[in-house]
């Protein structure tokens, strides 16, 4: 657990300092055993092939004394002899240096007993051998050659025998410590061999399971990755460790948390988008109509205004007739009494008109007044329709925000979070779209809000202006009425009629104006209803604008929770 829990760099470690501590032990054997051969080398050289040396120079220098005593015996040169004897003397010497090496080396009790009985023979050998020497040297050859025959070969013989039994005993030496070395050596080959195997193996089953511990682990991520790219998002990493796996297994989880977390948002955003663009259709749909309906009455209105025009020129007519019979009345009294019954019949049919032009214009006060309520209504809805825009805007900033935000952790996750940048930046991009789509539809509403806002103030206008019409209809009603009552006086009084003509000149005059300024407003109204009827038209034309964004933005979130369903969350 403790190794589990170690980081890789630290489980690297721990295998490259097993195998640094491998590598010491088994060069600390091999070193060890090296030494121990190179000790037993220098011991074989020095305890046997030395000594076996000197063993065999020793009797080299033997044969080569009694080589050089025989021909001092031949010889019958003096300065020859002398030569030998000088050759002698240093084989002599030299095996006395031979000997004492040879003393040294040999340790053991048995070794020194033999060099001692070897020194011993060998100094009877010198004595005889310096007897042999001083008879040659005297020219006594015969002498000296029985007494090497005699004694010294005896003597020669004797310290061979000594030694070669050294000689034996140095082989055997030799050959016990050339055994041992031998064993020494498959020993430390077996060691070693054995050290390096068992090195091997704890290497290998360490380096077994840190890669186990490092693979394995990296291979459920790389199945995770497969299954999230392949739209799973359920997926979760098993691997608990405190090292560098177990920190991206915890990553990766919080990041597939977080992606999960990501998709409902966006899921509900996308719903809510989808709902919001269905009321928005809704409330174009209602606009529309409702515009329709305007568009209409402004239609009736706009009529209404046109016959109410042809009452009016009408009226003006009359009143110049009556205008012309009053000056008729005027300049002849004759036919006074017809002309005053006339003149009554006319007074009638006028008050009559002018009654229908109060009540048509009473018509248009009510028209112009529902009018002015719908177009508020609407100028209400319009906000309305505003404010869901408002919602639409900020839900795409939203949508646009957490787009950016998983786009930032498909980047934290390198190659395998491409496919959640690719669905990220489609996100952005319808995010961005309903944004552009909402901010259009925002200004349509602006602009209608506006025009809503001057057919308000022109229906405002019209129904004061109506009202002025009303109050000047019904002074022309009551002129009427006035010239009804002088006319019936007429009739009755003829003696007034100069003075009751006068007046209704006069009055006739004002008649005149009034009919002269209600056909204005008549044709104001008339123009102004027509301006009302193309701004609700094109008010009309913008719900209709807004009723198509409206549904391709509904399309959008449609095609947006298609693209959402590829994953499982």
């Amino acid at each position: 657990m403790v190794l589990r829990n170690a980081s890789i760099g630290r489980k690297m470690f721990i295998l490259i300092s097993l195998s640094i501590v491998i590598f010491f032990v088994i060069g600390g054997t091999g070193f060890y055993y090296m030494q121990q051969m190179k000790n037993n080398s220098e011991q074989m050289y020095q305890d046997a092939l030395l000594p076996i040396k000197w063993q065999s120079q020793i009797s080299t220098n033997n044969r080569a004394v009694d080589g050089y005593s025989l021909e001092m015996l031949l010889s019958s040169d003096d300065s020859v002899k002398q030569e030998l004897k000088g050759l002698i003397t240093e084989r002599i010497d030299e095996n006395k240096e031979l000997e004492n090496s040879l003393k040294i080396s040999l340790l053991s009790d048995v070794q020194v007993d033999r060099i001692v009985q070897f020194e011993e023979s060998y100094e009877n050998y010198i004595t005889e051998l310096q007897k042999v020497m001083d008879l040659a040297l005297a020219g006594k050859s015969e002498l000296g050659y029985n007494k090497y025959q005699q004694e010294l070969k005896m003597e020669i013989e004797d310290t061979n025998v000594h030694l070669q039994e050294i000689g034996a005993y140095l082989e055997k030496y030799a050959d016990d410590l050339d055994t041992s070395i031998t064993k020494s050596v498959q020993t430390s080959n077996t060691i070693v061999i054995t050290v390096i195997i068992l090195s091997l193996i704890l290497e290998v089953a360490l380096g077994y399971v840190i890669a186990r511990m490092i693979v394995s682990p990296l291979k459920e991520i790389e199945t995770l990755m497969v299954e999230a790219e392949n739209g799973n998002l359920t997926v979760e990493g098993k691997y608990r460790s405190k090292d560098e796996i177990g920190i991206l297994t915890i990553s990766f989880n919080s990041m597939m948390s977080r992606l999960r977390e990501l998709m409902r948002q966006v899921n509900n955003t996308s719903e809510q988008v989808a709902a919001s663009s269905e009321e928005l259709t809704a409330s174009a749909e209602e606009s529309t109509k409702a515009s329709e309906e305007v568009a209409h009455t402004i239609q009736d209105v706009a009529f209404g205004a046109e016959r109410q025009v042809e009452g009016t020129k009408e009226s003006q007519r009359i009143a110049e007739e009556m205008a012309g019979s009053i000056h008729l009345i005027a300049s002849s009294t004759q036919g006074i009494s017809a002309n005053a019954i006339e003149t009554s019949q006319k007074a009638l049919e006028g008050n009559e008109a002018i009654q229908s032009t109060i009540k048509q214009m009473s018509s248009i006060n009510v028209t112009v007044s529902q009018l002015s309520h719908v177009v508020e209504g609407l100028g209400e809805r319009s906000r309305d329709i505003g404010n869901i825009i408002e919602e639409i805007t900020n839900i795409a900033t939203q949508t646009n925000l957490l787009a950016l935000n998983a786009a930032i952790e498909s980047a934290r996750a390198g190659e395998h979070g491409k496919g959640f940048a690719v669905v990220a930046d489609e996100v952005r991009k319808l995010a961005e779209q309903s944004a552009r789509s909402a901010q259009r539809i925002a200004q349509m509403i602006a602009l209608i809000q506006e025009e809503t806002q001057v057919a308000v103030q022109s229906m405002a206008q019209t129904t004061s202006e109506v009202t002025d019409g009303i109050v000047v209809v019904n002074k022309a009603g009551e002129s009427f009425a006035q010239i009804r009552i002088s006319i019936d006086d007429v009739a009755s009084q003829l003696q007034g009629v100069s003075v009751a003509a006068q007046q209704i000149s006069v009055g006739i005059d004002q008649v005149l104006q009034s009919e002269q300024a209600l056909a204005e407003i008549a044709e104001n109204a008339a123009s102004g209803t027509q301006n009302v009827a193309a701004s609700t038209e094109e008010q009309l034309a913008s719900m209709e604008e807004i009723a198509a964004s409206a549904e391709s933005l509904a399309h959008l979130a449609v095609d947006l929770q298609e693209q959402i369903e590829f994953f499982k969350v």
